[in-house]
């Protein structure tokens, strides 16, 4: 009878044992369990953040910052840049020479600011208005001459404004020539000719004739949404980077409940709660 009395005691112990593994054991599955839980949470979020920076990434490629920045465009027979008209012509004739100034500064900017290729003889200085083009190397005043002028009187009218023009053509010449380069798609539908000083076999110097200045103008303006087309193809052509993400773990996540939920299933353990950090992502 004493013996029976011990093995029944031993046995007690050993079941108690087993009975607190078994609860040891219950907690850490729960545990992991809400781990995982929150691991798949975690998943999810990055997956939604890297789909909203795709869709994010393809309305920014799809931007055409030239044209926003500087829309090139056309009044009549007059060119236009952001607005302003390069029209001396009888017709559309601007009231001074402010508006031409200003157009050409925008297109001196419209140039010096997309630079992708690097010009040896000409240096664009944006000044606004007042705009400036120099013989490089030469940066003294000797060598800038003006991309703007008026109708004051001259003994020689025109004849630095005249030099800017040409050396203007000649940086747009020299750019046509390593575009077609990289890309011998690009070419320009009016020739530039006798190393920037004609355009479509038309001078670009400006000697009284209004009209005939106004149309060589529009065509050189011409040329420049050729350039501005290809800068938004090399802006477009720009590789992306995709990130592959194995949906297979992710197949069952549209089912998966709370975290809370599947620790409680029958385990005897409570978990403390837990705020969601999955962050609120907006479609703008």
């Amino acid at each position: 009878m004493r013996r029976q009395e011990v093995d029944q005691v031993q046995l007690n112990q050993v079941e108690d044992e087993l009975k607190k593994c078994r609860e040891r054991w219950k907690a850490e599955c729960a545990l992991l369990k809400y781990k995982a839980s929150r691991k798949m949470e975690n998943i999810l979020s990055l997956t939604k953040q890297i789909e909203w920076t795709r869709e994010r990434t393809r309305l920014m490629r799809s931007l055409n910052v030239v044209d926003d920045s500087f829309y090139v465009w056309h009044s009549g027979r007059s060119a236009t840049i952001n607005g302003f008209r390069i029209s001396r012509g009888v017709n559309e004739r601007v009231n001074n020479w402010n508006e031409v100034n200003a157009a050409l500064g925008q297109l001196l900017m419209l140039l010096a600011t997309t630079p992708t290729f690097e010009n040896q003889t000409t240096e664009l200085l944006p000044l606004g208005s007042t705009s400036k083009i120099a013989k490089a190397p030469d940066r003294t005043q000797y060598g800038q001459f003006p991309l703007f002028t008026d109708d004051s009187f001259s003994i020689l009218p025109k004849r630095n404004f005249n030099t800017a023009l040409s050396l203007l053509l000649r940086h747009i010449h020299e750019w046509h020539i390593k575009m077609s380069a990289s890309d011998p798609s690009i070419q320009f539908p009016y020739a530039i000719e006798n190393n920037g000083a004609k355009i479509a076999g038309l001078p670009i110097a400006y000697h009284s004739n209004d009209v005939a200045w106004t149309l060589v103008m529009k065509l050189l303006f011409i040329n420049i949404k050729w350039i501005a087309a290809w800068l938004v193809k090399q802006q477009r052509a720009v590789p992306s980077h995709n990130i592959n993400i194995d949906t297979k773990l992710l197949s069952s996540s549209s089912t998966t409940s709370t975290p809370l939920q599947q620790v409680g299933g029958g385990t005897g353990v409570t978990m403390p709660g837990r705020k969601s950090t999955t962050p609120p992502h907006s479609s703008s």
